[in-house]
């Protein structure tokens, strides 16, 4: 069965009603609010857009969820993409517990939303052997994606949802991701998932 972006976002605690038109119109490439892109580039939007190659651990060392979720955690402050360790860690651990993120394709993606985030971003783990990833994982998972997000942050939060519930829905990449050398063969598979940005007012009249 394949990902499905709604299910993706019930998963991870989102409000599908609330949202359901905003992913509606990222996916059909609609102007839903008017705001920029979070990078703006010549070039098209990818996965790899939210993250970096600081953030990229092809060999976790961690055996469980609270291992992987403090591995990455501590990625994202020396990338300088959270403020503080320990609030961002609890958050994402009580917010695991709570509803497990684990999904088909092996992955899981787990995340925290605070206040104090500055901008929506991602660390990606590969484990060489299952992890024993809570109690209500039903799947092995090999793969993990740790998302830090604004709280108030919500249009660039759907675009990177929707770009990993593509990119765990694609079996050709999911297998370039776990064959992988170093992180930057990880971040070049990141690269080939291109986001549908939101167009600028105006686009497409004559």
């Amino acid at each position: 069965m394949g990902y499905n972006t709604r299910v993706f976002f019930r998963h991870a605690g989102c409000f599908i009603n609330r949202y359901e038109w905003l992913v509606n119109a990222i996916e059909l490439g609609g102007n839903c609010c008017g705001e920029r892109p979070h990078k703006e580039a010549a070039r098209p939007m990818t996965l790899a857009d939210f993250t970096s190659l600081n953030l990229m651990i092809p060999a976790l060392a961690g055996p469980d969820a609270p291992s992987v979720i403090q591995e990455l955690s501590q990625a994202l402050e020396q990338d300088q993409r959270i403020p503080e360790l320990l609030p961002f860690y609890h958050a994402a651990l009580n917010r695991e517990y709570l509803a497990g993120t684990e999904m088909g394709a092996g992955m899981a993606f787990p995340h925290a939303r605070l206040t104090t985030l500055p901008e929506v971003c991602f660390a990606l783990g590969r484990s060489a052997a299952p992890l024993a990833w809570g109690p209500h994982a039903v799947r092995p998972v090999r793969l993990v994606f740790l998302l830090a997000v604004p709280a108030t942050d919500a249009t660039q939060y759907l675009l990177l949802i929707s770009g990993l519930a593509r990119l765990g829905n694609d079996e050709k990449l999911v297998a370039q991701l776990h064959a992988a050398r170093d992180p930057e063969g990880l971040l070049a598979v990141l690269r080939q998932v291109e986001l549908r940005t939101l167009p600028a007012a105006g686009a497409g009249r004559k």
